[in-house]
């Protein structure tokens, strides 16, 4: 079962950005940019995310940079859910 969100409908616009030195998102993860404009997995503390990251930051081509999925107004991810939580 592949586990993160994927975007599925509506106009999602694929943009490369600059990932933290120390950042460990997955592909599928919620991705947000911290204070440096670098792209961090987003936590419960922060006031928005940027959209979802296509790729690990550890496995990144070019090293250092990730491609994140932005979404517009009107846009739907999804995601699959473990057996029991639903």
């Amino acid at each position: 079962m592949p586990l993160g969100f994927i975007p599925s409908e509506g106009r999602w616009n694929n943009r490369l950005f600059d990932t933290a030195s120390a950042a460990t998102f997955l592909k599928g993860s919620l991705v947000a940019l911290n204070g440096a404009r670098n792209v961090v997995e987003y936590t419960s503390k922060m006031s928005s995310y940027l959209g979802i990251a296509l790729g690990d930051s550890a496995n990144s081509l070019p090293a250092g940079k990730v491609l994140v999925a932005v979404p517009e107004d009107g846009c739907i991810a999804t995601t699959d859910v473990a057996p029991g939580l639903a």
